[in-house]
């Protein structure tokens, strides 16, 4: 940390300039090559990038007094030269107070310029290597000072409202080196601030002012989901790029109209300019309501129409979105404005989950699909009926190709394909002369497999991945004793329900125990009342649809009764109920089910002899007989069972536990009541 303001001088240009202060730290810079500040990096692995990628090495230094490069002083902040293979390092340059570049003082920022070798495993190209943070303090070009920002990263959570500036004759020029990108942010606070227009990151201001961007750089001012100002230009500004040098219009300048790089790069001239092509002499005239791409085309606005060049997408990418249960829309977003006259995209999906799935063309606009087999779709407007007319929505911020649908149960893991021998591309329509605009990975203007971004309350998904759980309905279980039965405690009731699916074992249950003290377990007693004209026990459990399942009821004493039940698809709630008599034929209602469609219960399967879960087939033979009644009679007489028990606790049984199953009615005693059970299903 350095808390004196720091100044860079020449004397050789202004002698006086060396004179110390007692705030400043005054250094004479009179060489040609300038002082440089080298970063150290850090080498791992072998010279040709095989091994694996070590922590990269930070570094930081904080001017808490600012800093100021004049007089023809130069400043060079660069990695320090070695073999760069495998090479991780950052440097932090912390302003606290301004960064002043004037009277000729040059400023060279290179941020770390990595090659990834063919068989290095690092997938990271660290190209902010480079960062200068201002903490309510500003970044100040002016007086014929020079800034180079090469890989490089300019923020500012609390950066002066209206810096960095470039002012008279001042001059930035924005590389990209080796795929780096250079981003000039006013920080997280302002970027996301509802008129980006009256805060760029970087105002261009005075006479004779330039800026340079080189090697297809981009530039934005921290909101890359929507279009924001990144770079305001003053009338005079000179633009230059590889296509060219473009010297903005003479219209003053509002907060509003001004001249600007938007997020894709374009610069956008509301009221024209003059265009100097590379490799030419010449001079054109830019009409105003003009549009320049990064590769030096020019489009203007049709004569009578207005001209809204942030509708004008340079760049788009395929995103999902996700719409219900296991239903994606595929979509075309551009990266801001609209995607202009969409014609006709080609991807290949990868597929790595466990499920399949269905992609169907969006048919309500006109999209038709073409399914080339092996992932590889193409989705066309069908012809080129109505173009223009409303109809379709050809022109929009995005364009949505279709849906893909996922069937079956488990992973998803769905993305499009970036071999690059598959293609992936989209094509839309140049705003003059209907030409066509390509967007393709191959020239960068095609995002897939990108971030996940948010736009409203919609998540616009890069790929898919999620799992996909079979959808359940809640079944009820009744067990009705139209006989009654006491509620006992489950040992003493000694019945139980299970179900099963070969298909699902995520869902299969084991003796569900019922009786009145197994409320936690989601059993409950209800007795006999005026809406229940019989005692039952209910549990609960959930099942799949369109799913085999078979439902068994045990009881001592009792009949086991098994039940298949499928529940259809569109149910949302299913029943299931059994009794412990003969029933009437047209009470012999087993499972009903109720759909979302109707809401009424529908009928799935009846009792085909009114008997389920029948009370006197002692012997579980499937005939109530001699030997159920006479096995009761054995035992008739004895008494208070339910209340005989031998130890405590997890421990404690019934000492008449072997007699519990002649007690049909479990009231504790076997009597009169339980032979008059057996001889009411007498023959059944």
């Amino acid at each position: 940390t350095i808390n004196k303001k720091i100044i860079l001088t020449n004397s050789a240009v202004d002698s006086a300039a060396v004179a110390q202060a007692d705030d400043a730290l005054t250094i004479d810079n009179t060489s040609d090559e300038g002082i440089t500040i080298e970063y150290k990096t850090t080498h791992s692995g072998t010279t040709d990038g095989a091994a694996e990628q070590s922590a990269y090495e930070e570094h930081s230094i904080t001017f808490s007094g600012g800093m100021e490069i004049q007089n023809g002083a130069k400043l060079n902040i660069v990695p320090a030269p070695g073999n760069y293979g495998c090479v991780t390092a950052r440097l932090n340059c912390i302003f606290n107070s301004d960064l002043v570049v004037k009277e000729g003082g040059k400023l060279d920022l290179q941020g770390f310029a990595f090659s990834q070798r063919a068989n290095a495993k690092q997938e990271t190209d660290f190209n902010q290597s480079t960062i200068f943070e201002f903490n309510d303090s500003s970044m100040s070009i002016e007086n014929g000072g020079e800034a180079v920002l090469d890989g490089t990263e300019v923020k500012g959570e609390n950066m002066t409202d209206d810096k960095p500036v470039i002012d008279n004759k001042g001059s930035l020029t924005v590389k990209k080196s080796n795929d780096g990108t250079v981003t000039l942010t006013k920080g997280a606070t302002s970027a996301v601030s509802t008129d980006n227009t009256t805060n760029p990151a970087v105002k261009c201001e005075g006479e004779n002012v330039s800026i340079t961007i080189t090697g297809g750089s981009t530039v934005h001012n921290g909101a890359p989901d929507r279009h924001a100002d990144a770079v305001d230009l003053a009338p005079g500004t000179k633009v230059k790029t590889e296509a060219g040098t473009t010297v903005i219009g003479e219209e003053p300048v509002g907060a509003k109209d001004g001249a600007y790089i938007d997020n894709n790069g374009n610069l956008i001239l509301p009221h024209g300019g003059k265009k100097t092509p590379t490799g030419s002499e010449e001079e054109e005239d830019i009409p105003p309501k003009s549009l320049e791409t990064p590769d030096g085309t020019v489009y203007t606005a049709p004569e009578g129409e207005e001209f809204a060049p942030e509708k004008i997408a340079s760049s788009i990418g395929l995103y999902f979105v996700k719409q219900s249960g296991s239903k994606y829309d595929i979509v075309l977003r551009a990266v801001s404005g609209d995607i202009n006259k969409f014609n006709s995209a080609q991807f290949t999906f990868a597929n790595a989950g466990d499920v399949d799935y269905v992609i169907t063309p969006n048919a309500e606009e006109n999209i038709a699909l073409i399914d080339n087999g092996n992932g590889s779709y193409e989705f066309n407007f069908n012809g080129k009926d109505g173009m223009g007319d409303g109809d379709r929505p050809d022109t929009a911020p995005e364009i949505k190709l279709g849906t893909v649908e996922f069937t079956g149960y488990g992973k998803v893991d769905f993305s499009v394909n970036e071999d690059p021998a598959l293609p992936n591309q989209a094509h839309a329509t140049t705003t003059n002369d209907s030409l066509v605009t390509d967007f393709t990975d191959e020239n960068d203007l095609l995002i897939v497999n990108g971030d996940n971004i948010t736009v409203g309350e919609d998540t616009y998904l890069g790929k898919i991945a999620d799992t996909i759980a079979p959808e359940t309905v809640p079944l009820t279980i009744d067990v009705i004793f139209p006989n009654t039965v006491d509620p006992q405690a489950a040992g003493y009731t000694n019945m139980t329900v299970s179900l099963h699916s070969a298909l699902d074992d995520k869902h299969n249950i084991d003796d569900i125990k019922l009786g009145s003290d197994k409320s936690e377990l989601g059993v409950t007693y209800e007795a006999a009342g005026a809406e229940n004209p019989y005692a039952k026990y209910t549990t609960e459990a959930d099942v799949l649809t369109d799913t085999r399942y078979t439902l068994t009821f045990k009881g001592g004493g009792y009949r086991t009764y098994s039940v298949d039940v499928v529940i259809p698809k569109d149910a949302v709630s299913a029943a299931v109920e059994v009794w412990n008599n003969a029933m009437d034929e047209a009470k012999r209602t087993v499972v009903t089910y109720k759909s979302e469609a109707e809401g009424e219960s529908k009928l799935l399967k009846s009792a085909t002899d009114g008997t389920t879960f029948l009370a006197g087939d002692i012997d579980d033979s499937k005939l109530v007989d001699i030997y159920d009644l006479s096995a009761a009679v054995a035992y008739f007489g004895k008494t208070d069972m339910d209340s005989k028990i031998t130890g405590e606790g997890a421990e404690a049984t019934y000492t008449d536990a072997d007699y519990i199953r002649y007690d049909l009615n479990r009231d504790g005693n076997i009597d009169s009541k339980d032979i008059a059970m057996v001889l009411v299903s007498w023959g059944k």
